[in-house]
């Protein structure tokens, strides 16, 4: 394993979610050489935005040891994109992290049958016992779980898999040592026995609006496939489901109730060509020839009482059967790339969102108010068109633009 402290510097000096970072080495050499190259020759390099170019000059690497210290006091190991055993799976997604920090030990992603599952924090109790059953079922075939250790969805699927003693990771918007979520410190605990709780976040990084948008790329990227449970049409986790489909990977739905409006972004996602999933056996067996798993047990949905104490966003002492919601008002889909028209609203004046990068906001100010292709972004900023893509989807995470027909976008 590389000395991770090049790594760390250059990840603190980029930013997170940077979508050069693969062309920087390979232009580089390693983050030691980046730290090694003159500031001309960064300028030169192109790949460095002004801000970036700012930062090189005032973070040391003396302020990244003192990350790495504490990583060894807290007995976290530092998995940085340079190093033999990073995930090559995730090593393929655009934006891979430079860096993960790591409480357990890492399972073999790359060889092993890995399922992502995300839904929203408000679940049902059906909800609930769904994840949860997921979760224990898939487990006990051998197959890894990820997902995002939040309240409702990822929290039952995590659940599922530890009462099978399987193997879960779970991806932190936040430093694995900030106190996030108390009521799930423990699950956490007990993840790092056979399993992972990871972020790319520094261990005492707090969790913001744009920390937790940016996970659900690493949920994905490591996994072969998501499994999407219960999700309204506004969800984050229709996110994680286009992330996914962007990286090649599969996107299946549980369907829900009509009635349920927090099935109503799932069930977008069967219209649109999710693969439908009602048993563990939907999933396992699209793999079969490619991994030896076992498919032989029988499903059983977790009962009332085995989630009863799984906490949810609004309920956190217990789950309970929810009163029917009400829909929520027909919003377009930003996953949906068919027959997308655009409602008649009240015209006002787009504005870029805080948070978003340099190279978003970019692409933002391009969008204009009519409907644009990529190429035709790519062209007017000369940038690359994956480039365009990679930020495009960090505005849609932000809800500032908008798929519409013919693979053209708009800014909301």
């Amino acid at each position: 394993m590389n000395n991770p402290l090049y790594a760390v510097w250059l990840q603190q000096c980029i930013g997170y979610s940077c979508q050069k970072i693969k062309e920087m080495l390979d232009f580089f050499g390693s983050a030691e050489e980046i730290y090694a190259a003159s500031a001309f020759m960064r300028r030169q390099s192109g790949f460095f935005t002004p801000n970036q170019l700012k930062r090189f000059s005032s973070y040391t690497l003396d302020d990244a040891r003192v990350i790495v210290d504490k990583c060894k006091r807290l007995n976290y190991t530092i998995l940085s994109i340079e190093d033999e055993d990073y995930p090559s799976r995730l090593y393929e997604i655009t934006n891979p992290p430079v860096v993960l920090y790591i409480s357990g030990k890492m399972p073999d992603v790359d060889n092993t049958l890995t399922i992502g599952v995300v839904g929203t924090r408000t679940a049902t109790s059906e909800g609930i016992r769904n994840s949860f059953t997921f979760g224990r079922d898939l487990s006990m075939c051998g197959v890894i779980v990820v997902s995002g250790g939040a309240l409702g969805i990822d929290c039952a699927s995590h659940r599922g898999v530890l009462q099978n003693n399987g193997v879960t990771v779970c991806v932190l918007g936040c430093g694995i040592n900030y106190n996030y979520l108390s009521e799930n410190a423990q699950m956490r605990r007990l993840i790092t026995n056979k399993g992972a709780v990871i972020s790319e976040y520094p261990p005492d990084f707090p969790p913001s609006s744009y920390s937790f948008p940016q996970r659900n790329r690493i949920i994905s990227g490591l996994s072969n496939g998501v499994l999407v449970i219960e999700a309204g049409v506004r969800s984050g986790s229709l996110i994680t489901a286009r992330l996914a489909l962007e990286q090649n990977r599969d996107v299946f739905s549980v369907p829900g109730s009509l009635a349920n409006a927090r099935a109503q972004g799932t069930n977008a996602l069967l219209k649109q060509g999710a693969i439908t999933v009602t048993s563990y056996r939907d999933i396992v067996e699209e793999y079969a020839q490619r991994y030896k798993l076992t498919i032989e047990h029988e499903s059983v949905i977790a009962t009332e009482n085995e989630v009863s104490d799984i906490p949810v966003a609004g309920r956190r002492t217990a789950v309970k059967p929810a009163n029917t919601p009400k829909p929520d008002k027909a919003v377009s889909l930003n996953i949906d790339f068919n027959n997308r028209q655009n409602n008649k609203q009240t015209q006002v004046t787009p504005k870029c969102p805080d948070g978003v990068s340099d190279e978003a906001r970019l692409v933002f100010d391009a969008l204009g108010d009519k409907p644009r292709c990529v190429d035709e972004i790519a062209d007017k900023l000369k940038i690359p068109p994956q480039a365009v893509m990679a930020s495009l989807t960090e505005l849609e995470i932000f809800g500032a633009a908008q798929a519409v027909s013919g693979g053209r976008y708009i800014r909301n």
